[in-house]
Order: structure tokens, then sequence, then C-alpha cells
């Protein structure tokens, strides 16, 4: 990625050309979770140059690819029995057996090829990286994993935003 389009300058409307520069890449790297968070939010991608590379990096096969195994691997977590001195964290299992169904649609919607919104993978990201949200995070319920699930199946369709509301 040598240069970016950015939406938004001066004046309203306008288009920005701006080269990708080092600076750029090392800011992505270290924003990745508050950038995903934006994203997921419905911050426009194109409106930063982190933005518009984390979306880009989002979209791309490889981490649709590592986000579906995500899903997947947390699935299987909750059906193995806990490892006492294991330090990692464990997806709730009750909640995730609860939403097996959900989870594996998830999965397959983010290794179906073709475009996805940014948004959509944004929320996969922010779901499978915090640790006190839903699915591994205590006092949620079943229903509220579910919706993070269908909501974040929904986003990734292109277009979604506009046919809502």
């Amino acid at each position: 990625m040598g240069t970016l389009l950015l939406s938004g300058g001066p004046a309203a409307g306008t288009i920005l050309s701006r080269r990708v520069r080092w600076a750029d890449r090392v800011s992505v790297r270290l924003a990745t979770g508050r950038l995903d968070a934006r994203l997921a939010g419905g911050a426009n991608p194109d409106s930063s140059a982190p933005l518009s590379m984390r979306a880009q990096a989002l979209i791309g096969e490889p981490m649709r690819a590592r986000l579906a195994h995500a899903l997947r691997a947390a699935l299987e977590q909750a059906v193995e029995h806990p490892r006492p001195l294991d330090p990692c964290a464990r997806p709730c299992r009750a909640r995730v057996l609860a939403c097996r169904a959900e989870l594996l649609e998830l999965a397959q919607a983010l290794l179906d090829p073709g475009p996805v919104e940014a948004r959509g993978v944004a929320r996969v990201a922010v779901l499978l990286s915090d640790g006190a949200g839903p699915l591994y995070g205590p006092g949620w319920s079943v229903e509220q994993l579910r919706a993070a699930l269908r909501a974040a199946l929904e986003a990734l369709v292109p277009g979604a935003d506009s046919r809502c509301c």
C-alpha cells in the first residue's frame, strides 16, 4: 500500500491523495485495538490514514481467515474441559455452546469470497479481543452474545448501513 485516498479534506466532499509513511504503519500497529473499536462503531475508514490502513488489513483474506479460525477455536475451547493452570482467557462455555450456530455462521461468512465491510470484521475483532465482553466476561447473557454475533454478521454485508434505520 503506497498511496491512500482519503475523504473529508478542507472542503466537504473532497478526496485527498496521500502517500503512506513509515510513521503511519507504526501508528496502526500501536493502535490496532483503538482503530478496531472506532471502525466497529461506524467510523469512516477513509477519514484518516490509520483507519484506512487498518480497514484494508481487516477486509483482506488473511485477517478474515485468522478471525474465522479464532471463532472456531473459541467454540473448541468451550467444548474442551478447562485446564486448571491455563493462563489464557477462555470463552464462557455455556454462552458459546448456546451460540454455536451463530459462531459457525459468522466464521463461514468471514471465509466466503467477496467483499465485506470493515465495520463487520472490526466487530468480530473487538468481540474476540475484549476479555470483558460477551464472549469471555462474566455478567453477560446468551442473548447478548447472540446479539453481538448477529450484529457483526449483519455489519459484514456491503451497504448494510445504508439500508438500516
